[in-house]
């Protein structure tokens, strides 16, 4: 997991704020997040062998951030320090459904470097990769880059979230073998609003003519959408009581990955990544609502 790393503080809600309006919220923690970091912790406590490169800040939310990723299982001797940026911060509310606001400040996250990047790659030789959009996009390119020249049977995986001011490239998407978007990120990378099936599909088909190999977009309630150039099919979600959706998609993401590392089908993964997912909602906190592996259902852990 190349990508990033952010401490997350919460306030809960009864509703969120009117543009204006000040509230009294109900109560405040603080927790390990970021998009990079949330996805390697996943993978971690289900189990799989990961390691995380990102760039924190010389301070004390770091060393917060980096003893998470390990209690989780996650290899961080690839982590990199700078003095020029604090560690990534992000302000969330969250309501009683358990819908959130976030604003995300990157910080040290944007001090990743593209050869730091190629040194935890030559370094730990991974068989799937995974990268997003809370880092600086030249790092993704040059992972892209010595993916397509050390191809050999990797899997590179691109959560394209969240949006940012640049699109990728298509030499980048073209080495992509899964993107993972929301219907938000749908939107962005293709310029259809996805609001029924026909719009999906062709925003899939554009997302496919950029020469991914394959789309998995999620779509929240209703599940996966998982899209090659042979197959399209809809996956669909397990029911659940939603405490807090903060890090679902990560979740998601970090299941997903696990599954295909497994030798699971996109679908199947998608599948497995679903009831993952799901169960991440029951919880608070973007890694600690997190399940292990034995926490989740017996159909979960059935597809493995």
């Amino acid at each position: 997991m190349i990508g990033s790393a952010v401490m997350d503080y919460v306030a809960y809600v009864d509703r969120f704020p009117k543009p204006g309006e000040s509230r009294v919220g109900k109560s405040f923690s603080a927790f390990c997040g970021g998009k990079g970091a949330n996805q390697a912790s996943m993978i971690g406590k289900l189990g799989g062998e990961v390691a995380f490169c990102g760039c924190f800040g010389n301070d004390a939310a770091a060393e917060t951030l980096l003893a998470g990723l390990a209690a989780s299982g996650v290899d961080v001797s690839a982590a990199a320090r700078t003095d020029e940026a604090s560690t990534g911060a992000a302000i969330i509310c969250i309501d009683e459904s358990g819908q959130n606001q976030i604003v995300v400040t990157l910080g040290s996250n944007l001090k990743l470097t593209p050869d730091q990047a190629i040194s935890s790659l030559d370094q730990f030789n991974p068989a799937v990769i995974l990268v997003q959009n809370e880092i600086d996009p030249l790092v993704n390119l040059a992972v892209g880059e010595w993916v397509r020249d050390n191809r050999e049977d990797r899997l590179l995986i691109y959560n394209p979230a969240p949006e940012i001011s640049t699109r990728p490239n298509t030499e980048f998407l073209a080495v992509v073998d899964l993107i993972t978007p929301n219907e938000h990120e749908l939107a962005w990378l293709t310029g259809v609003d996805v609001v029924d099936q026909a719009s999906l599909d062709l925003a899939v088909d554009r997302v496919l003519a950029t020469g991914v190999l394959g789309v998995c977009a999620t779509l929240g309630e209703k599940g996966a959408y998982v899209a090659t150039r042979t197959s399209r099919e809809l996956v669909p979600a397990p029911k659940v009581q939603a405490v807090d959706t903060v890090g679902a998609g990560d979740a998601f993401n970090g299941g997903l990955s696990f599954g295909l590392s497994r030798g699971l089908s996109p679908a199947v993964a998608a599948s497995f990544a679903n009831y993952v997912a799901a169960q991440s909602v029951t919880k608070p906190g973007a890694q600690s609502g997190q399940p292990t592996f034995n926490e989740l259902p017996r159909e979960a852990q059935a597809l493995l």
